[in-house]
C-alpha cells in the first residue's frame, strides 16, 4: 500500500522520481528540469502555490532562500520553457494505452485574482478532470472569444494525435455556445455537447424558422429532440437539439449536439460537472491553492502564489498539472 508520509518526509525520494518523469520532457537546458522537479516537490510537500513555502524541501547550493526563489521566478519568466513542450510529452505518455474508447474533455474559463482568464480544456476521467491544454491571458471576464479558444484546440489536438487518439467528445456550457467553435469541432472530427443560448434561432430541415430556443416550450419532466436543424441566422448546421425541463428546475436545459439526440445527450453533458470534482481535488484532496466557487460552470481562483503575470500563472499551472 502507498505510504504517503514515508515518501513525502523524504524530499530527494521524490524529487528523483519526479524528475526521471521530466527527461521526457522537451528541455534547452537540463538544469530547467531540475528546478521543474524541486518545484513540484514543494507544491506536494507543502501543499501550497506559494514559491516561498517551497525553499526549505529544496536541495541546492544557494545559501540564502532567497537564490532559490530567484531561481524559481527566472523559470516561470524564462522564455525557453514552452508549456506544451514541457507538459505535452507527459500527458502522451499517460495517454499511449488508452486505446478506441472514447476520450472526453471539458471546456472552461476561470476567473483569477479578477484581472487573468484561464481558458483549459480538460480530460474528464473517473469523476475527476485532468488538465490537458491550457493558457492564461490578460482578461477581465470569463467569456472569451473563439479567437482566444482556437489555439489551445490546435495545441491539443496535437497532443492527442501524437497518443494515437481521435474519438473525441468535448463538452461545453452555454458560454462557449459558437458556431465558429462548432464549424472547428467538426472541421477536427470531434464530437460536442453544447448548452446553447435562449436567443439562438432554430431553423428546421429545410431552413424554415421554427422559433427562437428560448420559446419551446415544455411541461416539468418533458423532453424534446429535433434532428437535423440549423442555429443562428447563419442557420449553421445540420445539427441536433436537445430540450428538457427537470422536475423543480426554473431553466430548461438546451443542449447541442453533433451525434442525433436523445435522453443521453443529457447525461453526456452533464459528465462536465466533473470538472469541479477536479478542481476540489486541487484544493482539498491535493494542493492547497484553488478555492472552488459553487457556480454551475465551476469556477476556480489560484490563491496563494501572489503571481500577477499572464506567462508566470501559465507556467505555474504546468507544477500543479
Amino acid at each position: 500500500m502507498y505510504d504517503r508520509r514515508s515518501n513525502y518526509n523524504d524530499a530527494s525520494k521524490v524529487y528523483n522520481t519526479i524528475f526521471d518523469h521530466l527527461q521526457y520532457s522537451l528541455w534547452t537546458d537540463i538544469r530547467n528540469a531540475e528546478t521543474c522537479a524541486w518545484m513540484v516537490t514543494g507544491s506536494l510537500l507543502t501543499t501550497s502555490s506559494n514559491m516561498t513555502d517551497w525553499i526549505p524541501k529544496v536541495s541546492s547550493k544557494a545559501l540564502f532562500s532567497q537564490s532559490t526563489e530567484r531561481r524559481f521566478n527566472r523559470w516561470l519568466e524564462n522564455p525557453a520553457i514552452d508549456v506544451v513542450g514541457v507538459y505535452g510529452p507527459q500527458i502522451v505518455r499517460a495517454l499511449k494505452s488508452w486505446g478506441e474508447e472514447r476520450l472526453v474533455i471539458a471546456l472552461d474559463t476561470s476567473m483569477l485574482f479578477e484581472k487573468f482568464c484561464l481558458i483549459q480544456l480538460s480530460i474528464l476521467y473517473r469523476n475527476r478532470a485532468v488538465p490537458l491544454a491550457w493558457r492564461v491571458i490578460e482578461h477581465e471576464s470569463s467569456q472569451v472569444s473563439f479567437g482566444e479558444i482556437a489555439p489551445l484546440l490546435g495545441v491539443a489536438q496535437g497532443i492527442l494525435e501524437a497518443a494515437n487518439i481521435s474519438h473525441v467528445l468535448l463538452l461545453a456550457d452555454r458560454g462557449f455556445a459558437d458556431t465558429n467553435l462548432m464549424r472547428c469541432l467538426t472541421k477536427m472530427k470531434w464530437h460536442y455537447r453544447i448548452r446553447i443560448k435562449s436567443n439562438f434561432k432554430m431553423y428546421g430541415p429545410e431552413k424554415e424558422l421554427i422559433s427562437k430556443i428560448g420559446a419551446v416550450v415544455l411541461e416539468e419532466n418533458e423532453a424534446k429532440f429535433y434532428q437535423g436543424v440549423y442555429l443562428t441566422e447563419e442557420q449553421y448546421g445540420p445539427v441536433c437539439v436537445a430540450f428538457a425541463k427537470p422536475e423543480n428546475v426554473k431553466d430548461c436545459w438546451q443542449v447541442v449536439s453533433s451525434e442525433v439526440s436523445s435522453m443521453s445527450t443529457f447525461e453526456e453533458y452533464g459528465w462536465r460537472f466533473q470538472i469541479e470534482e477536479g478542481f476540489k481535488d486541487t484544493k482539498s484532496g491535493g494542493l492547497n491553492v484553488l478555492e472552488l466557487r459553487r457556480h454551475l460552470s465551476g469556477q476556480l481562483r489560484l490563491e496563494g502564489s501572489h503571481l500577477r503575470s499572464a506567462i508566470k500563472l501559465e507556467r505555474i499551472v504546468i507544477i500543479h498539472a
